[in-house]
């Protein structure tokens, strides 16, 4: 019985706390610091920090980035920052797997994470995107996850776009701009188009 109540006790404070560094997150101020970074790299780290929940899930994880991608005048942090969000929110949803894809279309990075859910809820899209709103089970979310990366979004002059999955469930497309040239410098490129699964 001590064991089950130390569990809940525990559990209960893994919540508050993710609860409270949701809050900080949504309410630091934007002062970010860009610097160059290259977004193939970005999406590893974020890969490699996600891959023990997604394991521990028991699902898959598909990772395409091609080879030739330019650089990023962005803040890392608070990147990565919303990816995870991201990806936590469709390795939550998902049935199976999510994927992660990164790709350039006029003069934008498009950064795509995927799951093969139930896909979006009834209602505007613009909702999802409220503060404290969440489609969750009381206790499962604060609401604060997608307002977190349509700040992050905002702060890059860029935007979140919610829609469908070819997996099935939802797609989350974080779309940022290319900066230009006088902006950017020479940045480590993987030497080759990667494609990892993690099962």
């Amino acid at each position: 019985r001590q064991q089950r109540q130390l569990e809940g006790i525990r559990s209960q404070v893994w919540r508050l706390t993710r609860t409270v560094k949701q809050l900080l997150d949504y309410c630091r101020p934007a002062a970010t610091q860009h610097r160059n970074i290259a977004p193939t790299l970005l999406l590893e780290g974020v890969a490699e920090s996600i891959r023990p929940e997604v394991e521990a899930a028991d699902k898959q994880m598909r990772i395409e980035l091609p080879q030739h991608i330019p650089s990023l005048y962005a803040d890392a942090g608070r990147l990565e920052l919303a990816l995870l969000n991201l990806a936590r929110n469709a390795l939550q949803a998902a049935r199976s797997q999510i994927s992660i894809n990164l790709t350039e279309a006029s003069q934008m990075l498009v950064i795509c994470i995927d799951d093969d859910g139930d896909g979006l809820p009834e209602g505007p899209v613009e909702q999802l995107l409220e503060p404290f709103y969440t489609t969750k089970s009381p206790g499962e979310g604060t609401g604060l996850g997608l307002a977190i990366v349509q700040a992050v979004a905002e702060e890059h002059q860029g935007e979140l776009v919610l829609g469908k999955s070819p997996l099935g469930g939802c797609r989350a497309c974080l779309r940022l701009p290319i900066p230009p040239a006088e902006h950017t410098q020479d940045t480590p490129q993987p030497p080759e188009n990667l494609t990892h699964v993690a099962d």
